[in-house]
């Protein structure tokens, strides 16, 4: 009862937390909508605004610009009359005038005296004559008449909404004034000039509310005409905003504490521009963003609510077996414990037996000795015999020191330098006497461009040496083992190594594949294979690749033998390396190829003459193939030893050189692996280098072939021949 109480006071409790955390992401959400609806329509109002600011300075220009065109063209024409009529000594009658309006496209013209009095006189017909007494009697106009040179210019309206664009200049047969004018109607004038209330006319104000364009006083302009000619102190929305906003700033206003409105406003130098709309319209978006905030969040509610009761059923199932999986997970730790129990015991055991045979051995030459005082022959013969056991004792007891240093981290790698060659060769001269006794053939082949490097040569051998001691220890009689060391890629610093070790013996059944590299373990082998060793060789082996930064790996298969493949990373000693070029370099007329077998893939007639031509200088015996699938044929049908270099074109077809490369290096035979492969190829770029040894090649040398560096490359592949 009390655990159902938990339950219900905490589902209670967790559903308290979704309310209270929805009611904040909620209001979290409302602000956000709010505020961003506002800023929208600041920027919204603040672009309409200086849109409408701008267009009435562009119309006001416009407007100025027609004016002064209409001025000028009247000026011109006036004055032409009076040069015309003065040249050709015309007389200024009623039908000179008509002929003058008609031709000058004028809707008038008149001839004064100097009292204003009208000598004679053309009009248009529709032009009232009464809107011209302004003009006639204006004494700017008749005092023209005593100034020949200049011209005087007006725009005026009537009351009737007339505007008169005149001209007036000295009469040239008898003092007065010839008036000529242009006649535009209000309807003309109001399509001619451009006002900014057809440009408000086009916002409607349900879509962007009100517009108002003012001089101060008055409304000028509005996309509410209603409007228009009234008083701005009449206009409750323009009041309260001037009173409670700031210039270019959306404000949120009141009108009679009945409706809510934002508004915004701004000046040019003459008029004001006001804009106001509903606080529903700058709010409208927000209730549709809220429903679906809401929803959101219900979703994500549902979709917790989903996930926390399948992991309470995955819970309670999990509870439910827990019980069975703690006893297996026991029963599995207490067989591991038996096991090591095991190992231990079989460990002591066998230690017991390994040491006390050497000692055993050691005692026994003693006292045969002691016999034998007198027989230097069989003196020395079990002072031989007491050395070997020796030897043997002193084996264990460095691989029980070693297993102990790895397993507790007190192994420290050196960076001494290195002579990679020489140090295989005296390894494999050591292994060579062990394997000769058993009637096993090591075969070698080295392929590493960069021989010095810096490590821990102890270790190196240590590690090289256990391999190869088991490829002797389990191998047939007159069986093989095959040794390839080969340089995988290099960047100018670091240096990568691959070591390979075949052989030909009985290989590990797949349960001692699973527990190779544990301590104290060995395979259980036939009555013909010796017994000896504490089982910690390949232990101790992980350990070293392990504590140097490599990788190790193996395949095996029963009674076909076991391949080992190690990877070792180093770094370059670059002094040494320098030298040993300096001196390479100094002496090419020493290297030569005779003798050395070399495979020539190329595809081109002409390229195949000029390669072969140049290998056969050199002393090499060269085979011909015209792609990469007959290279991979040829290699294939070959014995080891027939073969030495492979000398490989990328771009070829049927098969390309990458392709060959790859084919050759996974084919199931000893060499394969060992054999040297040269990219020659007109892709000298970086990344094809790169390409050419992640197939498997050993060098790369770009076209067109340098004579001296193609033998030195060859030349330096040859000389790790076995």
């Amino acid at each position: 009862m009390a655990t159902e109480d938990k339950e219900v006071f905490g589902e209670r409790k967790l559903w308290f937390i979704y309310f209270v955390s929805g009611m904040f992401f909620l209001s979290c959400a409302l602000i956000f909508f709010v505020r961003y609806a506002m800023s929208d329509a600041q920027n919204l109002l603040n672009n309409r605004n200086e849109f409408v600011r701008k267009q009435i300075l562009v119309y006001n220009q416009h407007n100025y610009l027609s004016f002064t065109k209409d001025i000028s063209n009247i000026s011109t024409l006036v004055w032409q009359i009076r040069l015309d009529a003065e040249e050709n000594n015309i007389n200024l009658d009623k039908a000179a005038l008509t002929n003058y309006a008609r031709d000058m496209n004028l809707d008038g013209i008149l001839l004064l005296d100097t009292h204003g009095n009208i000598d004679s006189f053309f009009n248009t017909e529709g032009v009232p004559y009464s809107a011209l007494l302004n003009i006639i009697s204006n004494p700017t106009v008749l005092d023209i008449a005593y100034e020949p040179r200049k011209i005087y210019t007006d725009v005026i309206q009537n009351i009737f909404g007339y505007q008169f664009a005149f001209a007036a200049v000295c009469r040239p047969d008898s003092p007065g004034v010839i008036l000529g004018y242009k006649c535009i109607s209000p309807e003309n004038a109001k399509q001619q000039n451009l006002t900014i209330q057809k440009l408000l006319s086009t916002y409607r104000s349900d879509d962007v509310g009100t517009i108002l364009v003012g001089d101060g006083d008055n409304i000028e302009a509005s996309n509410q005409e209603d409007v228009v000619g009234k008083s701005i102190k009449n206009n409750v929305y323009i009041q309260d905003m001037l009173r409670e906003a700031e210039p270019g700033k959306l404000s949120l206003i009141t009108n009679a504490g009945q409706q809510y409105y934002f508004g915004l406003y701004g000046c040019t130098r003459k008029f004001y521009v006001y804009n106001y709309m509903p606080a529903s319209m700058v709010l409208q978006n927000v209730p549709r963003n809220m429903i679906f905030t809401l929803l959101f969040y219900i979703t994500v509610v549902i979709v917790m609510e989903m996930l926390r009761m399948r992991s309470a059923n995955r819970l309670k199932e999990l509870q439910q077996i827990s019980d069975v999986e703690h006893n297996k997970e026991l029963q599995r730790i207490a067989h591991k414990a038996d096991a090591a129990n095991r190992a231990k015991t079989e460990f002591l055991q066998r230690m017991s037996h390994d040491i006390r045979t050497p000692i055993n051995g050691i005692r026994g030459m003693v006292e045969i000795g002691n016999h034998y005082a007198d027989d230097m022959a069989k003196q020395a013969e079990c002072r031989q015999k007491i050395l070997e056991s020796s030897d043997m004792l002193l084996e264990l007891v460095n691989e029980v020191l070693d297993m102990g240093k790895l397993e507790s981290g007190e192994i420290l790698l050196e960076k001494r330098p290195i002579d990679l060659r020489a140090t295989l060769d005296t390894i494999a001269g050591i292994m060579e006497k062990q394997a000769e006794k058993k009637g096993i053939t090591i075969y070698r082949r080295n392929n590493i461009r960069h021989n010095y490097i810096l490590g821990s040569q102890g270790h190196l051998k240590r590690l090289i040496m256990n391999i190869v001691s088991n490829a002797i220890k389990y191998n047939k009689d007159n069986g093989k083992i095959y040794l390839a060391c080969r340089e995988r890629s290099c960047d100018g610093h670091m240096v990568n190594i691959e070591l390979t070790c075949r052989d030909t013996g009985m290989g590990m059944s797949q349960e001692y594949q699973e527990r190779i590299f544990e301590p104290f373990t060995r395979e259980a082998h036939g009555a013909d294979v010796p017994e000896g060793g504490t089982g910690l060789g390949m232990s101790i082996a992980k350990g070293i690749v392990d504590k140097m930064g490599g990788t190790i790996s193996f395949v095996s298969q029963p009674g076909k033998g076991t391949a080992f493949f190690i990877t070792l990373p180093f770094e370059l000693d670059l002094a040494r390396e320098e030298r040993h070029a300096k001196e390479e370099s100094a002496q090419p007329e020493n290297m030569s190829l005779k003798g050395v077998n070399i495979l020539l893939v190329e595809d081109n007639p002409l390229n195949q003459d000029i390669a072969k031509f140049m290998l056969e200088n050199m002393g090499a015996h060269i085979q011909m193939a015209n792609n990469g699938q007959e290279a991979v044929e040829q290699f294939s049908a070959s014995q080891p030893g027939d073969i030495d270099i492979i000398l490989m074109d990328i771009m070829m077809p049927v098969m390309n050189g990458y392709e060959a490369a790859k084919a050759i290096r996974s084919m199931d035979r000893q060499d394969a692996t060992a054999i040297p492969i040269v990219a020659m190829t007109a892709n000298a770029f970086t990344d094809d280098k790169q390409q050419a040894f992640e197939a498997g090649m050993n060098e790369h040398l770009a076209k067109p072939l340098d004579k001296d560096l193609l033998l030195k490359t060859l030349y330096s592949f040859s000389k790790g021949k076995a």
